[in-house]
């Protein structure tokens, strides 16, 4: 699972400087992406590295709740409703292969629009600091990348006031209910939210739905609306039975974490890829948005609450997840300074930087792969040709 997300592995790459700091060395973190899950999975690790003494600096859309120590920012500014007003069924059947040409789209255009932004126009020309190590996002894995999903998580801490009041007075448990933070379920169409409306009325157990927009209509009391949750807290509840999800990765970590099961709602992306995973892992069902109905939802969340095989592979799936040598927060930072300590460990960098366009797009190959084909077809078109001729010349003699 935790092979499936863009900005899972981390490449590092050294700006040589000869005059190193002598309070800590200086790290800057490029994250460009305006979709707060995405940022924030990886926004523990750079709070970590300031904690730990060196100085960090930021680009991206999201600053820190409240500042800290060695933490610098160069905030982004960008529409906040981008990721709250996007029709969530315009993405539906955007699976990882299909998303591509759409992403690259986007990503250029985002490019340009971050580079060419006063804030960070103003970062490149007058900012004279000298930076030891430049942090990016990159997908391919390579000797130099390393594996931290789910660096992002911590221990539930307590939940008080109304949240803890819902789940710990809700006899038959709690389904907790979020698709994240780019699709809003609210601008789904009004059928698809009466089916969520409807199958929750049937259910003896309360619903913690995230939603911000208009009540839906008809909506029953064992439902509490929120625009925002602790989810982290909430999941790490024991009285949490189920967690509905569209399946986005650090949701899935959580889950994973917290050893809940799973109902999968994909829309876009590698969403799909990852609810797979969870139905061949044994620990959740997936859920077609185009297809579904109130029987589908129902029949699905009484399946995984009353089929134990659900909640025992979640328990499984929690204990070889965190069965590892390191907490990944501990395997990230410990590689920050591995690159820092040895200049750049150009020992860890592919040769595949290295190569041209040619190479790169397999250019040459391609070329080879044409001549062979034209060779062939030149050769079967002359023994056609030949066979022609022969017979005629054969017939008129005859």
């Amino acid at each position: 699972m935790m092979k499936t997300c863009p900005w899972i592995c981390i490449v590092f790459h050294i700006i040589l400087s000869f005059n190193l700091p002598t309070n800590g060395e200086n790290i800057l973190v490029f994250a460009p992406l305006p979709i707060k899950s995405h940022f924030g999975g990886f926004q523990a690790l750079f709070r970590e590295l300031a904690f730990r003494g060196y100085n960090v600096t930021v680009i991206s859309f999201f600053p820190l709740d409240k500042p800290i120590k060695n933490y610098n920012e160069i905030v982004i500014p960008f529409n906040k409703s981008f990721e709250t007003t996007i029709p969530p069924m315009i993405m539906t059947g955007r699976h990882f292969l299909t998303v591509i040409p759409l992403s690259w789209y986007f990503t250029v255009k985002r490019a340009y629009n971050v580079l060419s932004s006063t804030v960070l126009q103003e970062f490149i020309q007058n900012d004279d600091s000298k930076f030891d190590l430049v942090v990016g996002i990159t997908r391919p894995y390579l000797p130099g990348t390393v594996e931290v999903g789910g660096l992002h998580i911590k221990e539930a801490k307590q939940l008080s006031g109304k949240f803890l009041e819902f789940i710990e007075s809700a006899e038959h448990g709690v389904i907790y209910f979020s698709f994240g933070t780019i699709v809003n379920p609210v601008l789904l169409p009004k059928e698809k939210i009466q089916v969520f409306v409807n199958v929750f009325k049937k259910l003896k157990q309360k619903i913690m739905w995230k939603w911000k927009g208009e009540i839906p209509f008809n909506l029953s009391d064992n439902v509490m609306l929120r625009e925002w949750y602790p989810q982290e807290d909430i999941l790490g509840h024991t009285n949490i039975k189920l967690f509905i999800t569209h399946g986005g990765l650090h949701s899935l970590e959580e889950a994973s974490y917290n050893a809940k099961p799973l109902i999968g709602i994909p829309f876009f992306g590698d969403q799909h890829m990852n609810m797979r995973i969870v139905e061949e892992k044994g620990f959740g069902k997936m859920i077609d948005i185009q297809t579904i109905n109130e029987e589908s939802l129902l029949s699905s969340i009484i399946e995984v609450l009353e089929n134990p095989k659900f909640k025992e592979n979640s328990i499984r799936q929690s204990s070889l997840y965190k069965d590892q040598e390191m907490k990944p927060i501990d395997r990230a930072v410990y590689w920050v300074e591995y690159v820092i300590r040895h200049k750049g460990a150009s020992h860890l960098k592919s040769k595949s930087v290295e190569l041209n366009s040619i190479q790169y797009f397999l250019i040459d190959i391609l070329v080879v792969f044409l001549i062979s084909v034209a060779i062939i077809l030149v050769t079967i078109y002359i023994v056609f040709i030949t066979l022609k001729y022969t017979f005629i010349f054969k017939t008129k003699n005859d």
